[in-house]
C-alpha cells in the first residue's frame, strides 16, 4: 500500500511556528542592549567624582604600607581607599601611593599640605 504524502504536511507546519516562536527571544534581547548606553554616564560619573576625590603620592619609601598612608592622609579628612604601588623593574624600588578622600575639599587640602613635604626620611610629591 502506497503512503499518504499529505500526512506529512502537519510536521512540517509546525516547524516554521517554533522558528516564529523563536524570533521574540531575539527582539527582547535587542530591547535589554539599547539600555545599556543609557547606564554609561552614570558609571562616567562616578569615575569622575572618584578622580577628583584622589591624590597621588609619590617618592614613598618601600616600607611604607597602606595603613601609613591612611593615618597621613586622615588629618585632612576621611581616607576611603588608600593603596601602594610598587616597580621592581627598576634598580631602585619606586614606591608611589593611591589614596581616595571622601571628598573634594579633603583631597585638595591633603595635596596642598602634602606636597614637596618630608615623609619617613623622603620628600614626598602629592598631586590631584
Amino acid at each position: 500500500m502506497l503512503e499518504d504524502p499529505l500526512i506529512d504536511v502537519p510536521t512540517e507546519t509546525s516547524a516554521p511556528a517554533a522558528a516564529a516562536a523563536a524570533k521574540p527571544a531575539v527582539t527582547v534581547t535587542a530591547s535589554s542592549a539599547v539600555k545599556t548606553p543609557v547606564q554609561a554616564p552614570a558609571n562616567d560619573d562616578k569615575e569622575k567624582d572618584t578622580a577628583s576625590r584622589s591624590i597621588w603620592v609619590r617618592g614613598l619609601t618601600s616600607a611604607t604600607k597602606a595603613a601609613d598612608l591612611k593615618v597621613l592622609c586622615t588629618q585632612f579628612g576621611k581616607v576611603v581607599r588608600a593603596k601602594i604601588y610598587t616597580s621592581k623593574k627598576q634598580t631602585t624600588s619606586a614606591c608611589y601611593g593611591y589614596v581616595t578622600m571622601a571628598d573634594t575639599a579633603a583631597a585638595e587640602k591633603a595635596a596642598t599640605a602634602l606636597h614637596k613635604t618630608q615623609y619617613k626620611g623622603r620628600t614626598i610629591s602629592v598631586e590631584k
